[in-house]
């Protein structure tokens, strides 16, 4: 059988060496990140919190996830919900929530449709005028966090040169093979890469799960306005705030995004929005970033070496050495037993991966909380087949608690 041309081969082991390379840094940060020794919490610093959360669709578990924020072990706390209108399906469960806890300030906002593309900007817009304190928590409706988790996140802005705080955040409890490649996708793929930078380079974007931002920083920004059309919102808000002269941290609170299941189609699309988005707002690490795509590498290897003992000897090692890798993390920076139990799935997986890789560079067209748009160059939002969105805004309406 004829040898496998040599640019390709050659191609094929760069990738596999920088796999393993991306892999044993990936775990060595995330194991540094989680035992590095911070200071407690002071019991000096607890400044009063506005917690933002625009919602919107029923997530898993959303009663559990939306009183646990409530039981916060925090002493002075506003939680403001956000939804577009009325007929919002989450009205219901969050009135409930709000009678459940009439001791607490928390008040429901009807915001209505504020002229941005990003829908969950909007509600942000609308909410702020309602947030009773200067530090601000933005977080996202699908989050589980534990009863420490406000004074934890709020920790890092006793240094007055921070201006913005976010998580990382995992996808966690899967019960369907979709759900699972994403949950494995964030373990593997996205939460290493985030601590590699955290690391290595600097910090000037924040991400989107939790954010606490000092409402100072936000007004030098230009508010919500700046970023009513960026897709990543939460990537553009990271970059203002850092760019204004103000410190970016990240905190070691682990965010536990609670999706149990989804559909394929659903999968797909939210991988390939992601790509896109990663490939316009950092498009050179991400065009690189198929070297450490190890497994789709070791494939071709096998296919361009026939089959051969040497391509299968090849395969079998980086494909094992993936699995150790996924099994180190989950078990032990990242455990969740539901996750692991789908590790078999890994190869898929990476395939899905370069799969995702390519179909971000093959158009700009995305669909996004129910609708469609287009990407621009510069990571904006233009609704496809609508008209154009208004510029005013419409006034907010609050609900007490």
């Amino acid at each position: 059988m004829l040898p496998p041309p040599l640019s390709l081969t050659a191609l094929c082991l760069l990738g596999i060496v920088c796999s393993f390379v991306f892999w044993l840094l990936g775990f060595s940060c995330t194991a540094l990140f989680f035992h590095r020794r911070r200071p407690p919490p002071s019991d000096r610093f607890r400044p009063p919190i506005s917690v933002l959360k625009p919602m919107r669709g029923l997530d898993d578990d959303l009663e559990e996830n939306l009183r646990a924020l409530c039981e916060q072990d925090y002493p002075a706390y506003q939680i403001l919900f956000g939804v577009e209108d009325e007929s919002e399906p989450s009205v219901p469960i969050l009135r409930k929530i709000i009678a459940e806890f009439p001791e607490k300030d928390i008040a429901l906002v009807i915001c209505g449709e504020n002229g941005g593309a990003n829908r969950k900007v909007n509600n942000l817009r609308s909410m702020l005028p309602r947030a009773k304190h200067d530090v601000l928590v933005i977080c996202d409706s699908d989050i589980l966090v534990g009863n420490d988790y406000l004074q934890r996140i709020v920790a890092p802005l006793a240094d007055e040169t921070v201006g913005l705080v976010c998580c990382p955040y995992r996808w966690k409890a899967p019960r369907t093979v979709p759900a699972a490649i994403e949950a494995l996708t964030f373990c593997t793929e996205f939460v290493p890469s985030i601590l590699l930078v955290e690391r290595f380079g600097r910090l000037d974007f924040a991400l989107g799960a939790t954010m606490v931002v000092r409402r100072r920083c936000l007004v030098e920004i230009g508010g919500f306005d700046a970023i009513r059309d960026q897709l990543a919102d939460d990537y553009m808000l990271g970059k203002l705030v850092r760019a204004h002269g103000h410190k970016l941290v990240l905190s070691d609170y682990l965010v536990d995004l609670i999706h149990h299941e989804t559909s394929c189609l659903r999968m797909m699309q939210h991988q390939v929005r992601l790509a896109r988005t990663y490939r316009v707002c950092r498009p050179l690490g991400y065009f690189f970033s198929v070297l450490t795509h190890g497994t789709t590498w070791a494939t071709l290897f096998l296919l361009s070496a026939g089959f051969s003992p040497l391509g299968w000897t090849v395969w079998a090692g980086v494909v094992t050495a993936r699995l150790a890798y996924t099994f180190a993390l989950l078990l032990s920076y990242l455990p969740d037993l539901k996750t692991s139990a789908y590790v078999w799935l890994m190869p898929l997986r990476d395939w899905l991966g370069t799969l995702w890789w390519v179909l971000a560079f093959t158009g700009n067209r995305l669909c996004w909380r129910g609708r469609e748009f287009t990407l621009t160059s510069d990571g904006k939002l233009r609704p496809v087949a609508q008209s154009p969105l208004a510029d005013d805004v419409r006034p907010a309406t609050v609900k007490p608690s």
